[in-house]
């Protein structure tokens, strides 16, 4: 015997094993600091990174976003001189706000 139409589309709604676990992660990962100035010695080491990376790379990067660094590991889609952009998936991070970066 066949299930009505409503029933037959409840086994295809989405689930969530782990709901609010993705933002647990984000919040813990997040330090509240002011916005410091990099040493000389800091940028050089950032600059040797940068230069080491290669797209399609697996990446750490610290950056500093809303007052606060932010830590996030993704993999590197695209690295532009030009606009002084790092961009891991699909978050865009300018290397002026960028405070550490390696590979993973």
């Amino acid at each position: 015997m066949a299930k009505p139409r409503h029933e037959r589309a409840v086994q295809f709604a989405p689930f969530a094993a782990l709901t609010g676990f993705e933002e647990v992660i984000r919040s813990r990962t997040v330090r509240k600091a002011p916005r410091r100035e990099l040493l000389p010695d800091e940028v050089e080491r950032i600059n040797r990174a940068l230069t080491s990376l290669s797209v399609g790379d697996t990446v750490r990067a610290t950056y500093y976003r809303d007052g606060a660094y932010v830590t996030a590991v993704g993999i590197l889609t695209d690295l532009d001189p030009i606009f002084a952009t790092v961009t891991l998936v699909k978050s865009t991070i300018a290397l002026s706000d960028l405070f550490a970066i390696e590979a993973v």
